[in-house]
């Protein structure tokens, strides 16, 4: 993983880029509504003066990742951002991982496609749902899809852990969950010759 080669550094580039265009005058743009609720009632739990979950505003794990973001860097508009923009980041680079069945070629195009993607760019830079989600998704299939090729059990736990976040983060885990067992029921009928 730490061996320099070409594919690595156009990675490295990749991730950097995404960082920039996450990250970029981030705290100027006005707060629309979904952004100040989400901004308010985790600042309500950041300074105690109470916070309970509705399940209006989805899971409670945006809540708690801008909460500890307000713990350690203060509360502004900038700093209600960053945890969606680091976790579009991330979103970025996670192909990287999925080069067993990508390809080399095939994965630094779906980070390149994700990086380029206008409506990633737009969550990954919004404060809702949706970036955490889309991150927990991916890594839910990779820690599958890693599991079933290397049996390595840490993966077990990785995945496990995404999908306790997909659940604490909005109701859409429930459809991203029907999914995946969908295609592990067909993949599974497909091998057995059913």
């Amino acid at each position: 993983l730490l061996k320099p080669n070409w594919e690595k550094a156009i990675y490295l580039t990749i991730f950097l880029v995404a960082v920039v265009s996450r990250f970029w005058d981030i705290g100027t743009r006005a707060m629309s509504h979904d952004e100040s609720l989400h901004a308010l009632y985790s600042y309500y739990l950041y300074n105690g003066t109470g916070y309970t979950h509705s399940p209006m505003m989805h899971g409670p794990f945006l809540f708690h990742a801008n909460a500890l973001i307000y713990f350690l860097f203060g509360d502004n508009a900038f700093t209600a951002r960053i945890s969606v923009a680091l976790f579009g980041a991330v979103l970025v680079i996670l192909p990287y991982w999925f080069r067993p069945w990508l390809g080399r070629l095939g994965g630094l195009a779906a980070s390149f496609m994700i990086l380029v993607s206008p409506g990633l760019l737009y969550y990954g830079r919004y404060i809702r749902h949706d970036i955490f989600n889309s991150v927990w998704t991916v890594l839910m299939f990779l820690a599958f899809f890693q599991y079933m090729r290397t049996r390595a059990g840490r993966w077990l736990f990785i995945g496990a852990a995404a999908v306790a976040f997909m659940l604490s983060t909005k109701e859409v885990a429930y459809i991203h969950g029907f999914i995946g067992v969908t295609f592990i029921l067909l993949m599974w009928l497909w091998e057995s010759g059913s």
